[in-house]
């Protein structure tokens, strides 16, 4: 009978990352255990990413004044920029409303009391910011993780590893070559 074998398994490999190839830790035939790094990517650039997402994320979450594994603060109101605010609201309150007796009584001019009332518009104003801002840091806090969280992952990706365990079939990379994106790279069966 003639016939032909087939693998169990067959999977082409591929880059899920750009870069330099920087070690080929296997060849054609080797026999693989799942989770073996195969092909490694030079790193540098990947870890220089990492580092800056990462960067990005302590100065978010110092301009949040909230330590490093700290969660993200649930009422802005007890954050410090948005009390110091508070207070200069409270006291442009208090301000206005003894100006608004005193301008009633006719012991402080029109201009000086539109003086007192800008004020008091004004603290209004940077209170709702301050509310803002804090939201704002909140939102750009949980996009900068995700973007280190993604940075970390291709620093991951930058290992081609053995999805199962097998037999190299096929190579077609050598180091110092330039891998794009989804680029075969080796072809893994398990016999």
């Amino acid at each position: 009978a003639v016939g032909s074998l087939l693998a169990l398994e067959e999977s082409t490999l591929s880059a899920q990352v750009e870069g330099r190839v920087d070690k080929v830790l296997v060849d054609v035939g080797d026999v693989v255990t799942e989770g073996q790094p195969l092909i490694l990517l030079d790193q540098r650039e990947l870890q220089i990413e990492v580092d800056r997402q990462q960067g990005i994320v302590k100065q978010v979450r110092a301009q949040l004044g909230i330590g490093p594994n700290a969660p993200l603060p649930s009422d802005p109101r007890k954050m410090a920029t948005v009390q110091r605010a508070e207070a200069d609201l409270f006291d442009a309150d208090h301000k206005y409303a003894r100006a608004k007796e005193m301008f009633n009584d006719k012991l402080i001019s029109q201009q000086e009391f539109d003086e007192v009332e800008s004020r008091d518009h004004s603290a209004q104003a940077t209170y709702d910011l301050a509310l803002q801002e804090i939201e704002r840091l909140k939102a750009l806090l949980i996009s900068s993780q995700a973007s280190a969280d993604l940075a970390q992952k291709k620093l991951g990706d930058a290992t081609i590893r053995a999805p199962f365990p097998g037999a190299i079939e096929t190579r077609s990379v050598h180091p110092g070559e330039y891998l794009r994106l989804q680029s075969p790279v080796l072809v893994l069966v398990r016999t």
